[in-house]
């Protein structure tokens, strides 16, 4: 992430990295309030590789514990027959993907494949992180980096 987009996200108290819900609450408000280096992206068939997509826990005990996840976007994402969307992602997790690259019993930096499921305009609402978990309603959102503003690795 470029310094200048990385510096738009407040650290909480008592953290020393932005949690999830400021990613998600950052990437939700570029739909009303643009940001500079920032687009917006609405349906998750429009996501790209280096997107990001963030949601948060609905039920939150302030300051403490697991606020969400956040992951970036590795590969084109993939309309099933079904309606779901497979999306290839990298991210640190301790709950395994379908297709996970990390060697089984470990946690950690790794890619992976999620699917979510999506509403009538394509947004998503739900997750689940593997094919042998349940879906979890989230408020989810995606955002870019806007042209420009990437930084190549």
């Amino acid at each position: 992430m470029a310094p200048a987009q990385f510096a738009q996200l407040p650290i909480e108290s008592g953290h020393t990295r932005p949690r999830a819900q400021v990613y998600y609450d950052l990437l939700h408000s570029l739909r009303q309030t643009p940001l500079p280096g920032w687009e917006s992206v609405q349906r998750l068939a429009d996501a790209r590789r280096g997107d990001l997509l963030a949601w948060k826990r609905a039920a939150l005990v302030e300051g403490k514990g697991d606020t969400g996840h956040v992951v970036i976007v590795a590969g084109p994402p993939a309309t099933e027959s079904d309606g779901t969307v497979r999306v290839e992602v990298y991210d640190s997790s301790a709950s395994r993907h379908d297709f996970d690259s990390r060697a089984e019993g470990t946690n950690g930096v790794g890619q992976g494949v999620i699917t979510f499921r999506v509403d009538s305009r394509g947004e998503p609402i739900a997750v689940r992180f593997n094919a042998g978990a349940d879906f979890k309603k989230k408020p989810i959102a995606i955002g870019r980096l806007a042209a420009g503003e990437r930084r190549s690795t």
